[in-house]
């Protein structure tokens, strides 16, 4: 039993190396995402959430979707932190405010339905979901954020 033990703790001691790196990498990889109250971030933020959701939208209608939804899920990831960014900058905004703004309110209530929409393809991907019904459904929420972020997008000041 004493070396069963040892053996295990020799092999976590070899692959903890291993995750520490991979972790790294893949967070270098991607830039940090900031909460911001300034409004030219927040638009920046969902303008460039939008850009990343179509791009996902045209590789998910690629004949290779099928191959390549590895290359697509941290695209579809990034915007949905982008969105979920954006949308607790205006949160604080609406804390900072005296009275109630009714335009910040509906960009706010937008901005959650895009931040829900985003998050089924994002978690679907680690689901045992069949890759067609996974693209068409992904299709279909992604096509609902980019709507719903360009009617956001044109009220914002």
């Amino acid at each position: 039993m004493t070396t069963t033990r040892l053996a295990l703790l020799l092999a976590a001691a070899l692959t903890l190396p291993t995750l520490t790196v991979t972790t790294a990498s893949a967070q270098s990889a991607m830039p940090e995402v900031r909460v911001s109250m300034n409004q030219t971030v927040i638009s920046s933020q969902l303008r460039s959430a939008m850009q990343l959701e179509q791009r996902a939208i045209a590789k998910l209608n690629d004949p290779r979707a099928y191959e390549t939804i590895e290359d697509i899920t941290p695209l579809m990831y990034r915007a949905y932190v982008l969105i979920r960014a954006a949308r607790e900058g205006m949160l604080l905004v609406k804390e900072g405010k005296k009275f109630v703004d009714p335009l910040l309110e509906y960009e706010i209530t937008q901005t959650t339905r895009a931040w829900d929409l985003a998050r089924g393809p994002v978690d679907w991907t680690y689901n045992n979901m069949e890759r067609g019904q996974y693209i068409a459904a992904s299709n279909q929420n992604l096509a609902g954020v980019v709507a719903i972020l360009e009617a956001v997008l044109e009220v914002m000041p």
